[in-house]
């Protein structure tokens, strides 16, 4: 029996697939994917967690609230007129019935 070098493909070939289908199927060998941040992504994270700890320390005198200069300070808030809300579904059909036309009043005030 001649074994001919398409035979010893075919050989190679099917080991190839069995071995990547027993792989697969017992779950990667390496228990899943991990993944692994990049140099500069990690100096970033680190940084933002440096801000956030020092924005920790912050601490706001309340002194500033009995203050004349801040009591003395006016509100400028204003009132928007009322305007037309418009239809409840915008992406409904034209010509359907919606009730459109109703108004809505807002008041915006500092707090």
């Amino acid at each position: 029996m001649k074994i001919t070098y398409q035979k010893i493909l075919y050989a190679v070939f099917g080991l190839m697939v069995v071995v990547t289908v027993v792989y697969f199927s017992s779950g990667g060998g390496g228990g899943g994917t991990v993944a692994v941040a990049a140099p500069d992504e990690i100096v970033v994270g680190k940084e933002l967690l440096d801000l956030f700890d020092q924005m920790k320390l912050i601490t706001l005198d309340q002194n500033i609230f009995t203050n004349p200069v801040f009591n003395s300070l006016n509100d400028f808030g204003l009132t928007i007129a009322p305007q037309p809300i418009g239809r409840n579904n915008p992406f409904a059909p034209l010509g359907t019935s919606n009730s459109a036309g109703t108004t809505t009043t807002e008041t915006i005030t500092a707090d």
